[in-house]
């Protein structure tokens, strides 16, 4: 029951996110790697925070279910 539940609620983000991000259509940097992405994904942040509107992810928001929480909002303002 768990694993079909947490795989509804898969979906269910899955979905927002993508809907959320074909309405806005927003630029997206991607960091990948192995070494460094949260050191890479501040350093980005940091340097176009002054410039731009951006958002990016709390912590280590790397899975199924973080992206789609990333691109949706921060959790913690609602």
């Amino acid at each position: 029951m768990k694993s079909f539940l947490l795989k509804q609620l898969q979906d269910i983000l899955r979905l927002l996110a993508r809907a959320t991000i074909a309405k806005y259509r927003p630029y997206v940097i991607a960091v990948t790697g192995s070494v460094s992405k949260t050191s890479a994904k501040e350093a980005v942040h940091a340097a176009l925070k002054d410039y731009r509107r951006v958002r990016r992810s709390r912590g280590n928001f790397n899975n199924e279910l973080g992206v789609p929480l990333a691109v949706l909002g921060d959790w913690r303002k609602i």
